[in-house]
């Protein structure tokens, strides 16, 4: 499904790496992984010198003896440009079929001073893109062992064209080995009888695909209220691993003013979220 992935990534100061959390992908037919470090030419100084490229060289390594340690192949490549250009263009050409970048829990305000570069890619990206969220654990077992993103998917689905896009990646994740997923839609508090018989009938119908796609246990619900806020208290009452949904695509000032349950939820979900974006 995903043999070829690309990591996004940039030289981080977070006590753990996203690539830690990778493990769960070779599940998903995963052998190769590229390592892409962006650098805009425009911006000079810091970025271009010696004691920056150091300092990437050492985290890329870093980067890619975890990598190894999970059985993954692994190339790096530091190429100038922007960084959703690059992944567009590799995709494109080379047939990759997902992007990984990290994502820490942000507000909206922040993201809209500060942009990003795993934004960029997230809002312009014509692949897959896994958006992970790295968790902190107490205890001494290691991170590479506790991240197991694909145990529970959770599917939050609004019966759209490119949510059926999404669900049809579900199925091919459990008939590549995930045997857990959770099937939701976010109904208005007021939504009559009728509609409800008829939000859960659709439901049961996903319900029935995964069942027959070898999915061991399947749970399907209605929850009622504001979509991502009721989406995130589900993951976390649930034990969900990973929010799998389709992701609009529109452009980025519009995801500012008028706002996106996907885009919300990559930014407050406390698990990792992979998006599906429409054709293009």
């Amino acid at each position: 499904m995903f043999e070829k992935i690309i990591i996004s990534s940039e030289p981080s100061s977070e006590e753990h790496d996203i690539t830690e959390c990778l493990k769960g992908l070779k599940k998903l037919g995963t052998e190769k992984c590229l390592l892409l470090y962006c650098l805009d030419p425009n911006e000079g100084g810091a970025k271009i010198s010696s004691f920056y490229q150091k300092t990437l060289e050492n985290y890329s390594e870093k980067q890619k003896v975890i990598l190894e340690s999970q059985g993954y192949e692994v190339e790096k490549s530091v190429d100038f440009g922007e960084a959703d250009d690059e992944v567009n263009m590799l995709a494109n050409e080379d047939n990759y079929s997902l992007v990984v970048v990290g994502g820490t829990i942000q507000s909206l305000i922040r993201e809209k001073f500060l942009g990003g570069m795993e934004y960029q890619i997230i809002i312009h990206s014509r692949i897959p893109i896994l958006v992970v969220r790295v968790s902190k654990f107490n205890d001494d077992e290691p991170l590479i062992e506790k991240c197991k993103i694909t145990d529970h998917v959770l599917f939050p689905t609004d019966f759209s064209k490119n949510s059926r896009m999404a669900f049809s990646l579900i199925l091919e994740m459990v008939k590549s080995g995930v045997k857990n997923v959770s099937v939701v839609h976010v109904a208005e508090r007021d939504t009559e009888e009728d509609s409800r018989r008829d939000i859960m009938e659709k439901l049961q119908l996903y319900e029935v695909e995964l069942a027959k796609s070898g999915a061991e246990n399947v749970r399907v619900s209605i929850l009622y209220g504001e979509p991502s806020d009721e989406i995130i208290d589900y993951t976390e009452e649930s034990g969900a691993t990973l929010i799998v949904m389709g992701s609009q695509g529109r452009g980025f000032l519009q995801e500012i003013f008028i706002g996106s349950v996907s885009h919300d939820l990559v930014r407050k979900s406390p698990v990792s979220v992979l998006l599906v974006p429409a054709k293009r």
